[in-house]
């Protein structure tokens, strides 16, 4: 079993990626960090130094890397579901989970934290539209998982493990 969280940036998908990876006792894999480790620089270098696009390309590479893993939790990168060939990817390698939190739970977690890991985060506004272009390609996924600021990740972990059913690696 593959499990891929998709959402927007933001909403815990490495966070709870690590705890439901750890409930299925399944292996645990970050596409930006995937990207990272294969380019040898950070996401907002190389969103600085060669742009969008070409980053968008080894995120998809990444993504193919992974479906060497026969079971795992993948955290993918807000904007991976959004590309069709990703989209194709995802659905036929795995079960697809949107994690859905509210904008202006995000921009609070993201404003508070001050991340400049975020190179697609200018200003609320910018981010607000941008999250709002993604929103068709979350509802694609297979499952969706709302949650509130009051929700931890280790509630919203359970809740995914409880919505994929049995797993025989669950504990």
């Amino acid at each position: 079993m593959r499990v891929f969280l998709v959402g927007f940036m933001g909403v815990g998908k490495t966070t709870v990626g690590r705890l439901l990876a750890k409930h299925l006792g399944v292996p645990f894999v970050d596409l930006d960090d995937q990207v990272e480790a294969a380019v040898g620089s950070s996401i907002p270098e190389i969103f600085e130094d060669r742009g969008e696009p070409w980053f968008r390309e080894q995120e998809h590479a990444a993504l193919r890397s992974v479906l060497e893993y026969p079971d795992a939790v993948v955290a993918t990168g807000g904007g991976l579901p959004t590309l069709e060939q990703n989209q194709g990817l995802l659905q036929a390698a795995g079960t697809t989970v949107w994690l859905d939190v509210p904008f202006d739970v995000l921009c609070e977690r993201i404003v508070a934290a001050d991340q400049p890991s975020r190179p697609l985060f200018q200003d609320p506004e910018s981010a607000r539209q941008l999250f709002l272009a993604r929103l068709p390609a979350y509802s694609r996924a297979d499952h969706r998982v709302t949650i509130s600021s009051e929700d931890s990740p280790r509630e919203v972990a359970e809740r995914i493990a409880s919505s994929l059913g049995d797993y025989p690696c669950a504990s």
